[in-house]
């Protein structure tokens, strides 16, 4: 990955933490950091092939990028020991996701109860033209 990819990758990594940070410094009544973009949302995948495969063959994303990762950079980044990572960058018009899939050590599945008010929720909204047709292929899939 070249430092670019991996400054864009950590930058999107890290977003939570700094958001709790903006968060304690505004209630402190410190001035917060100005933001200018998102760069990509990341979404943490059970199967990188697989969930590839949906968001560029039933979605339409055009596949940028994707590269393994490990080693202590990326430990202290995730927080996780002996992390091995495959990411994939993904694009639709002017947005970008990045999937990631944990090879080791693999991460839990969401449980099946789980509901849109549970703290790991994820969604992501795509912009469609019909959505009675998005609707009918999303179910063949």
């Amino acid at each position: 990955m070249n430092r670019r990819a991996w400054l864009a990758w950590s930058a999107g990594a890290a977003l939570s933490l700094a958001a709790c940070q903006v968060l304690d410094a505004q209630s402190r009544g410190n001035q917060a950091v100005e933001a200018e973009a998102v760069t990509a949302v990341g979404i943490t995948v059970g199967d990188l092939d697989r969930s590839v495969e949906f968001f560029t063959q039933v979605l339409g994303f055009e596949k940028l990028s994707e590269t393994e990762v490990d080693g202590a950079a990326y430990e202290r980044l995730t927080g996780v020991f002996g992390v091995r990572l495959r990411v994939a960058r993904l694009r639709l018009g002017e947005e970008q996701i990045e999937l990631t899939q944990y090879l080791a050590p693999e991460g839990r599945p969401i449980p099946a109860d789980s509901r849109s008010n549970d703290h790991w929720f994820q969604h992501i909204a795509i912009v469609v033209r019909d959505m009675d047709e998005a609707y009918r292929l999303l179910r063949r899939h």
